[in-house]
C-alpha cells in the first residue's frame, strides 16, 4: 500500500478520532507496518532506508486527509532525531531498534502551569541530585497493558536556566 492509499483508505473514514479525543493505535500501526514510523532511525538501528525527504512527503500526503495524524508521525519523527543526535549509545540501542521494528510511540509533552506550551515562558529546572536514585516518572495515554508495553518511558528533564526576557526582533 502507498502512503497515499492509505491516507485515502484507512486515514480519512477514521477521522473520527481527533474530534473523539483518540490515539488512532491502528493507525500507527499500519504506518509502522509500512516503516513510516522508523523513518529516520538509522539502517545499523533497523531503520528503512528512507530519507527525511520522503517522510515530509508521507506527512503532506497523510496531512492532506487529517493533520492530527501527519501531525503525530512529525512530532514521531522529531523525537527520533533528538535521540539519534542527541541519545547515548545505550539508549541508541535500546530504544531505536524498538521504534524502528516494533512499532513503539514517541511523545513529547510541554506544558507547566502559567506557561501552557510556552517553552520560553516555563519556570520549571530540573536539579541534579546524586542522592536521589531511586525516582522515576511515569506519564503515558495507553490504555490498555498491551499498549503501555510498546510505549517506551523514556524522559528528558531540560534545565531551563532562569534569565530575563529577551527582546526579539519582527521577522522581516
Amino acid at each position: 500500500m502507498m502512503v497515499r492509499d492509505l491516507a485515502e483508505k484507512e486515514i480519512y473514514p477514521e477521522k473520527e478520532n481527533d474530534e473523539k479525543d483518540v490515539f488512532p493505535v491502528d493507525i500507527f500501526k499500519m504506518m509502522a507496518d509500512m516503516g513510516l514510523t522508523g523513518i529516520g532511525v538509522p539502517e545499523e538501528y533497523g531503520g528503512p532506508e528512507a530519507t527525511d525527504i520522503e517522510r515530509m512527503i508521507a506527512i503532506e500526503e497523510i496531512a492532506k486527509k487529517d493533520g492530527a495524524v501527519a501531525t503525530i508521525l512529525a512530532v514521531h519523527g522529531m523525537l527520533i532525531q533528538a535521540l539519534v543526535k542527541y541519545g547515548t549509545e545505550e539508549q541508541k540501542k535500546r530504544f531505536l531498534p524498538k521504534i524502528a521494528e516494533e512499532g513503539y510511540y514517541t511523545a513529547f509533552a510541554l506544558t507547566e502551569p502559567g506557561a501552557g506550551s510556552d517553552p520560553a515562558s516555563a519556570k520549571t529546572t530540573a536539579v541534579y541530585d546524586p542522592l536521589q536514585t531511586n525516582t522515576s516518572l511515569t506519564e503515558t495515554n495507553a490504555s490498555s497493558q498491551a499498549e503501555r508495553e510498546r510505549t517506551p518511558s523514556l524522559y528528558s528533564l531540560l534545565r531551563i536556566p532562569q534569565r530575563e526576557p529577551r527582546e526579539c526582533q519582527p521577522l522581516s
